[in-house]
């Protein structure tokens, strides 16, 4: 399913936790004005809101651990729903290790925090056996109650009932509804379709965040132990399967359909399952070909990095002591960021980088635009900036391409002691300004 989004639709990311949804929520930002992005992304956050169907009103993009039919409510109406599911099993495991490591802080409410200090002393098996003699398998059965349960009451601490035949059915239906579901286990795949699905730039590196990565895998695990997390999570395991016939479906048509519209004389012998690397081209064949038909027009002057843009490579949004906003890159040693222009243009793009760690990352960097790579100026601007400054000729914008594709290449990211994070450059904003 390929949609053409209304620029005022809602778009709604139900993030069921530990699928993976935290990376996802990465690039989903992007594509969004850092203003139409709601705030809210707890039930306890959401509850504090005096009025809340008014309050999400005003946002296109609303992401969050909130049930469908309590947005649903809210909205009035059915939004663009995104969500990603997970092997039950897998995702039991990764919660213990998850909660286990978990930071424990004041602002959670106070039955959360004492549930989370019990977790951190269990063992897997203890915690099993917690889950079993407690009878509260309900919370971790969260893929069908937050797809397929009808509560509509929100308070700081949702606990769902026991989903039955009834919840599984409603789920199921909401899911074919969706305008995009993914999966964990082929999470390169399931952003491959989103791209698809709103004509976005395919993405070149997948973001990696809030991984777990103290726990046993599945194939590891004892077969008892197996059996009684599916006996925990067997409603979930019944939604999942039907989400990866869903899944597999809905990508078989997307790859029919991108060789049907863009395929050439060397995919004419192809059929699915397609190689990555013929999916990504025929993607890139597709974003332009929306853009086209949106009739995109020159970007104005300058763009700066809460604007939505089409990209990947970038941490979220930051700000200086002074307010200026910024992003940096460094998950990778590679970034971009995909820019509409119109097309048969030469350009000048300047880059204004505010921080870097070392003077070394930008001058052994590499710039590359539209797969040309292009040699650039630094100049130190009266503030201590950097500007990067690129002449692009306009025989790398052809009607075909009315797009900039700018890539860095660093030759290194470094870490800090003061950030966890491996950094690259700090981008503030570009400017593109056409040429004669």
């Amino acid at each position: 399913m390929s949609l053409d989004q209304h620029p005022d639709a809602h778009v709604f990311f139900l993030h069921i936790p530990k699928t993976a949804g935290s990376s996802l929520r990465l690039w989903l930002e992007t594509h969004f004005d850092q203003d139409q992005i709601a705030d809210p992304y707890m039930m306890h956050e959401l509850a504090e809101i005096d009025d809340p169907a008014a309050f999400l009103s005003q946002y296109r993009f609303i992401r969050g651990h909130f049930s469908y039919s309590i947005i649903r409510q809210l909205l009035d109406h059915d939004p663009l729903t995104l969500t990603v599911l997970r092997d039950p099993v897998d995702r039991f495991i990764s919660l213990w290790g998850f909660l286990r490591a978990y930071r424990i802080h004041d602002l959670l409410p106070k039955v959360q925090q004492y549930s989370l200090q019990q977790v951190k002393t269990m063992s897997l098996d203890d915690f099993i056996d917690a889950i079993e003699s407690n009878q509260q398998s309900v919370n971790f059965q969260w893929q069908t109650n937050l797809l397929g349960s009808s509560i509509t009451v929100y308070s700081p601490t949702p606990r769902f009932g026991m989903p039955d035949a009834a919840d599984l059915a409603c789920a199921t239906q909401r899911l074919q509804q969706f305008a995009w579901v993914g999966l964990t286990e082929r999470f390169s795949e399931s952003l491959a379709l989103l791209a698809y699905t709103f004509g976005w730039w395919p993405i070149h590196n997948e973001p990696r965040v809030n991984i777990t990565r103290v726990r046993p895998k599945v194939a590891d695990l004892d077969p008892t132990m197996r059996e009684r997390i599916l006996a925990i999570s067997h409603i979930d395991q019944a939604l999942y399967e039907y989400g990866c016939e869903l899944f597999a479906q809905r990508y078989r048509a997307m790859c029919i359909d991108l060789l049907e519209r863009y395929g050439g004389r060397d995919h004419a012998r192809l059929e699915p399952p397609l190689s990555a690397e013929v999916v990504t081209a025929l993607l890139k064949q597709h974003y332009a070909a929306r853009l086209r038909r949106r009739d995109a027009l020159a970007l104005p002057e300058i763009r700066s990095m809460d604007a939505a843009f089409e990209g990947d490579g970038w941490y979220e949004l930051e700000y200086t002591a002074q307010g200026e906003i910024y992003r940096w890159s460094g998950a990778t040693r590679h970034a971009q960021i995909v820019l509409p222009v119109a097309p048969e243009q030469a350009y000048r793009a300047t880059v204004r980088v505010i921080h870097i760690i070392s003077i070394t990352t930008l001058q052994h960097a590499r710039v590359i635009v539209n797969d040309q790579p292009l040699p650039y100026t630094l100049l130190t601007e009266p503030d201590g900036a950097t500007a990067m400054l690129l002449d692009i000729p306009a025989s790398l914008v052809p009607p075909e391409q009315p797009f900039l594709n700018i890539q860095f290449m660093l030759d290194q990211v470094h870490t800090i002691a003061t950030d966890d994070r491996t950094l690259g450059i700090a981008v503030s904003r570009i400017t593109i300004e056409p040429l004669p």
